[in-house]
């Protein structure tokens, strides 16, 4: 696979030597090197071309997905893959995106691939990539460039119930701790500061003792908040730059939360086992179908059950028994084992993607229900105390009525 390289060199001139500053497009800088070389010159720096972060243009879902679906209808009128991707960049209106999707035609123009010309518009993420390279090493673009709209679709669906669950966790916290904070910080100093009117010691310790109790109580609760926001920031931070090794501290402590960990585990198998089953169905060979699998993951448990297929598989195993783990339920090796064809396989493959990723939903719907459950009890807690208090100067002032009545 060949990239852009930007180089610096020198080459010799009538006074001195005249710096170049020239573009490349080979493997590797060592075969960089060698050009230089070969023009007589000296290389003073090479870096990889990329385009700066701010620079790049948005290419959302739906643009993708259309992206991809325009290359498959030209390659079905029978145009090659690489004339079908320069069709599709050509006939694309807008300036922005015409100058981001220019590095692909640059590709095409001098010899690069289908694939290469795709990889260098930096468009697309790792999992849609590796499906797409798997196409082109099987000879079966077209099929694969299918599977990836259908995987970007569905992921896409369920990243939205994610992040919806997710948004709604998050209000559900927020207002509870901000209840909590308030109490803290507003309800019980003014308590405090107000007292109580009655002049009964009996009362006045009553009313005290009910104050330094809510104190006590709204403090736990604050740490009870401190501590998930450190427990999740951890786990956040963990999956966000470990993710892909199979052991790390958020995979651990995810670990010790069974519904959590559940939760995670469906979701990641579902899309992967989507990827495969719908790679098996456009003609690729299992093997390849697993290798896309590993490179599409990005948690580390389900990278290493496939790591662990791809290394049965190339040492000689059947898919059924290349396939069992304890990760796995009964019921879905026993529907791997029954297969007979490729076609079966990706029967059963899918049908396994989709109870994994309804399993997944089911999940969230109970983690997002025991959050709000949470939220409402710790609300109560909290506002609770203030009621305690509330009620303790009520009483020391109805018995500062009655003496006063009673005098």
């Amino acid at each position: 696979m060949s990239i852009f390289f930007t180089v610096t060199y020198m080459i010799p001139a009538k006074k001195g030597f005249r710096k170049i500053v020239q573009d490349f497009f080979l493997p590797d800088a060592l075969s960089v090197r060698r050009e230089i070389r070969r023009l007589g010159g000296t290389v003073v720096s090479i870096n990889p071309r990329k385009q700066k972060w701010y620079n790049r243009e948005f290419f959302g879902r739906a643009y993708k997905v259309g992206f991809l679906r325009s290359v498959s209808f030209q390659m079905g009128a029978g145009i090659s893959p690489g004339r079908s991707l320069a069709l599709v960049i050509q006939g694309e209106t807008n300036p922005s995106k015409r100058r981001s999707l220019e590095p692909a035609m640059e590709v095409l123009n001098r010899g690069g691939s289908f694939l290469e010309a795709i990889q260098a518009i930096e468009m697309f993420d790792r999992g849609t990539l590796a499906i797409l390279s798997a196409g082109e090493i099987v000879g079966s673009i077209r099929e694969v460039i299918n599977s990836a709209i259908e995987n970007m679709e569905d992921r896409g669906k369920t990243w939205k119930i994610l992040v919806a669950a997710v948004g709604w966790l998050w209000f559900d916290i927020s207002t509870g701790l901000s209840a909590v904070v308030g109490v803290q910080w507003t309800a019980l100093p003014w308590l405090r500061e107000n007292g109580i009117s009655s002049k009964n010691p009996v009362e006045v310790e009553k009313f005290n003792h009910a104050l330094d109790v809510a104190y006590i109580i709204n403090s736990t609760l604050l740490g009870v908040a401190v501590i998930v926001i450190i427990f999740f920031a951890i786990v956040s931070f963990s999956y966000l730059f470990f993710g892909r090794r199979e052991k790390h501290i958020g995979s651990i402590l995810l670990g010790k939360i069974g519904f959590l960990h559940r939760l995670m585990a469906n979701t990641g198998f579902g899309e992967t086992f989507y990827v495969v089953g719908r790679m098996l169905k456009g003609h690729v060979q299992f093997s390849e179908a697993v290798k896309v699998a590993i490179d599409s993951s990005g948690l580390g448990e389900i990278r290493s059950y496939w790591q662990g297929v791809h290394d049965r598989i190339k040492r000689g195993d059947t898919i059924d028994h290349a396939m069992r783990s304890d990760r796995l339920g009964r019921a879905e090796m026993l529907q791997i084992s029954a297969h007979q064809n490729s076609e079966q396989l990706a029967k059963v493959i899918l049908n396994i993607a989709a109870e994994r990723t309804e399993a997944a939903r089911r999940n969230l719907r109970k983690v997002v229900s025991g959050a709000v459950v949470a939220t409402i009890l710790y609300t109560v807690a909290s506002v609770g105390n203030v009621i305690y208090v509330v009620a303790a100067q009520g009483s020391g002032l109805n018995a500062s009525m009655g003496s006063m009545s009673g005098g």
